[in-house]
This record gives C-alpha cells, sequence and structure tokens, in this order.
C-alpha cells in the first residue's frame, strides 16, 4: 500500500486492498483534496464532456 493510500485508510476516507480502492466517505474525501480535486474535475469535464448521470 502507498503512503498515500495507507494515510486515507487510516482517516477511513477510502478501503485499499489487494489493488482494489473503495470511497467510502466520498464527501470528505473531496474536502481532503481541497483544490486540487475541483480543478482535476474540471479538466476532465473539459477533455471529455461532462458525462454525469
Amino acid at each position: 500500500m502507498t503512503i498515500a493510500a495507507s494515510a486515507l485508510s487510516q482517516s477511513q476516507l477510502i478501503r485499499y486492498t489487494r489493488g482494489k480502492i473503495t470511497i467510502l466517505n466520498r464527501e470528505a474525501l473531496e474536502e481532503f483534496a481541497g483544490e486540487l480535486y475541483s480543478s482535476g474535475q474540471a479538466e476532465l469535464f473539459q477533455l471529455l464532456g461532462d458525462r454525469s448521470v
């Protein structure tokens, strides 16, 4: 497990098992990532378009 995955797992934001990541608390994970999440999400939407359901 990487240092980042370990820290997020200890914070109970994700579960990391055998290379599989499960998000346990998306809202808290987004808050933890802060501006990095929103800027990355905006760039992804610009490249792919908003495909949200």
